[in-house]
């Protein structure tokens, strides 16, 4: 794509330029969420004065004119005379940052809240690489990805204080989920575009190798904090791909 390799046909400064713009534009995008989700939460609640955060929302809006965020894409448009084909791509790549970076802020905020800030971390840190390369169930909404992941994350804090097994059911929950990814392979977005066989198999490996390296780290560190929430973490997202894998429509990777 044209913005990915632009730096070529550009002088430094003019990079750094686009650069910035890309940058105002995610944080315009984020702004907006986080002030749209915050002000949902706060109307439900009614635990703040909810006029600074219609205010917020009102001027991430960029009041009843054109989004200030619809305004730096045009910008970055003329500018650099993507076509409206990049721009979609732009668009989408930008908003889907600044989604999941809004959701990470406030769960970041309301599990610190709780007292289970470090138990959130322990687990998105096991999650995100492991997630990112095996995939798992995709909804299509802001809201409905939003009360999904927050859910999926209590379950896996709720699990993780509540239940600890023992060693041999431990061992036995890891060898099956080795197993069962391995023939389920990584199952992405129904948005993206369909994998070669060869990528399919590369992501195949590579998220079978990263929770075979846990495996062996998951037992050979008995003292790690909160080691329970790190097994579930592992488990619930196995469970997660089970379900994507019978649920999605369309084919994975092409077809010899």
């Amino acid at each position: 794509m044209k913005y990915f390799i632009i730096y070529k046909e550009m002088n430094v400064f003019i990079f750094i330029t686009y650069l910035f713009s890309c940058t105002k534009a995610i944080f315009l995008s984020f702004f907006y969420y986080i002030t749209l989700l915050f002000r949902a939460v706060f109307t439900l609640t009614h635990i703040f004065p909810l006029p600074i955060f219609s205010f917020l929302y009102w001027l991430a809006k960029g009041g009843n004119s054109m989004s200030v965020y619809d305004k730096s894409l045009e910008q970055i448009q003329s500018s650099y005379q993507f076509t409206d084909l990049e721009m979609a791509k732009m668009d989408y790549t930008l908003k889907v940052f600044a989604y999941e970076l809004s959701k990470l802020v406030f769960f970041f905020v309301f599990f610190a809240v709780i007292g289970k800030f470090s138990e959130f971390a322990v687990c998105l840190v096991a999650l995100l690489p492991f997630r990112w390369i095996s995939g798992g169930i995709h909804l299509k909404h802001y809201w409905s990805c939003f009360i999904f992941s927050f859910c999926f994350f209590a379950v896996i804090l709720f699990m993780g204080e509540m239940f600890t097994l023992p060693l041999y059911a431990q061992i036995s929950l890891f060898v099956l989920s080795n197993l069962l990814l391995f023939f389920i392979g990584p199952v992405p977005s129904a948005k993206r575009k369909v994998m070669t066989k060869k990528q399919y198999t590369n992501k195949r490996f590579l998220s079978s190798l990263i929770l075979l390296v846990y495996t062996i780290l998951y037992f050979a560190l008995q003292n790690v904090p909160h080691r329970s929430v790190v097994f579930w973490s592992i488990i619930l997202q196995i469970i997660q791909l089970i379900c994507a894998k019978l649920t999605r429509k369309g084919e994975i990777y092409e077809k010899d």
